[in-house]
């Protein structure tokens, strides 16, 4: 991974240079899966509007590897759809309460995964597309719920002649390098009259069990609260008119309208100095967390120990294991 440690580059939402450092760490495990490198995640913060972002981000070689070989699974698994079933099904009830009529709607779900979702709207009588890196998970969508799902990247030029009702793009904005000129690129594949489902992780609440191994992955370019996403969707020719907190963060459903320059000037910034506090708090909890498992354990293997014997329970705590 090649980094740039004096490397200055502007706010994409303000333009500001005037950041400071939020976080860093070494212990990703996506980038850790590519074998030894050499690798820091540094995350900043804009002193100016509250956006938080990784600078120097990962090279484009480091990004495609991780989602080619270390992102998904090589198949769903049990655990993928009990986590996944009842997100979609909130989801699509969500957008219900919205949205105005849905049948026979053109959706397409940039980042579809195995297309539970997908699926779902296509029996809410939805005509459906998508778009998905991974090969091995586009495959199970089509081949299971014969949906037309494209393996690759989005483009401007995917399903070519074709303007969508609603784009779905969830947990997948954070990805992006480059998220305004993305959302810009979407917006041509949405109908006038269209809309956009946006679902991110919430930089006002991390999610501390997982705080550098996901929270704060290699992968996550940007982290957005409601005030800079509603800035980045401004730039972008987008509306939020629609919001709420989700269990894997927010979501907001958003109008397409014309992009106006200055628009994210009328939403109100994120005081920095707020977020750099509550994630310090959550460091700590994190890291009190871990020296709390660590104490536990060293004292449950020593109970075992001293009630079992040294071999038995030597016997036991590997049996555990397997």
């Amino acid at each position: 991974m090649n980094y740039n440690p004096g490397e200055k580059i502007c706010c994409i939402i303000c333009g500001s240079t005037d950041y400071q450092i939020l976080l860093t760490h070494h212990s990703d495990p996506l980038v850790q899966k590519l074998g030894p490198n050499q690798h820091q995640i540094r995350m900043l913060i804009c002193k100016n509007c509250g956006l938080v972002f990784q600078n120097p981000q990962p090279d484009s070689k480091t990004l495609a590897d991780i989602y080619s070989y270390a992102f998904r699974a090589k198949s769903p698994s049990e655990k993928y759809f009990r986590i996944i079933y009842p997100d979609a099904k909130e989801k699509i009830q969500w957008l219900k309460n919205y949205l105005p009529s849905t049948k026979r709607c053109k959706v397409l779900d940039i980042g579809s995964a195995a297309g539970i979702l997908l699926n779902m709207f296509k029996k809410n009588q939805w005509d459906t597309f998508g778009i998905e890196p991974s090969l091995s998970f586009a495959e199970y969508s089509r081949s299971k719920y014969e949906l037309k799902v494209k393996t690759g990247l989005f483009q401007e030029a995917i399903f070519p002649g074709i303007n969508f009702d609603l784009v779905v793009i969830s947990h997948v904005l954070e990805h992006i390098s480059d998220p305004i000129n993305f959302l810009k690129a979407v917006a041509k594949k949405i109908k006038e009259d269209g809309y956009l489902f946006v679902e991110v992780p919430d930089i006002r609440r991390p999610k501390i069990k997982v705080l550098y191994s996901s929270f704060f992955a290699a992968t996550h370019l940007f982290l957005f609260s409601p005030n800079t996403l509603a800035m980045v969707l401004a730039k972008a020719g987008f509306r939020i008119i629609a919001q709420s907190n989700a269990k894997r963060g927010f979501r907001v459903l958003a109008k397409k309208i014309k992009p106006q320059e200055k628009l994210h000037l009328i939403y109100e910034k994120d005081d920095y100095k707020k977020i750099t506090r509550n994630i310090s708090l959550c460091r700590a909890q994190y890291l009190a967390t871990v020296a709390s498992k660590k104490m536990v354990s060293r004292f449950g293997r020593g109970l075992v120990f001293k009630i079992l014997g040294i071999r038995r329970a030597q016997h036991f705590i590997t049996a555990l294991k397997k």
